[in-house]
C-alpha cells in the first residue's frame, strides 16, 4: 500500500528502505532508490515535466533523506516495480 513515509523511517511500519523502492511526487516527478549503504541513500529524481525527461542523481545520509522525503508531497511505493514506461 502506498504511504507518505519513506520506507524504514517509521519503525512501527516494519518495513525497510531498499534498492528499487520508489516514490511519485504530487507534481508527477518520480524518485528511485539506487543504493542504500553505510547510512547513505543514492537516488535519482526524474523530472517528467521536461521533454525529454531529465534525471538528477544525488546521495544523502538516511536521516536527512527521511526528513526531506517523508510527508512532503511524495507517495512511496515499496510493493510495486518502478514504472519505467513513465520516464522512457
Amino acid at each position: 500500500m502506498p504511504t507518505k513515509q519513506v520506507p524504514g523511517s517509521n519503525p512501527a511500519d516494519k518495513d525497510i528502505l531498499f534498492v528499487g523502492a520508489w516514490a511519485e511526487h504530487d507534481d508527477g516527478s518520480m524518485l528511485l532508490i539506487e543504493g542504500d549503504e553505510d547510512d547513505v541513500v543514492v537516488f535519482s529524481v526524474f523530472d517528467i515535466a521536461k521533454d525529454p525527461v531529465v534525471e538528477y542523481r544525488d546521495a544523502m545520509p538516511v536521516e536527512g533523506f527521511d526528513k526531506q522525503f517523508s510527508d512532503t508531497g511524495w507517495t512511496w511505493h515499496d510493493k510495486t516495480p518502478f514504472p519505467w514506461a513513465k520516464v522512457m
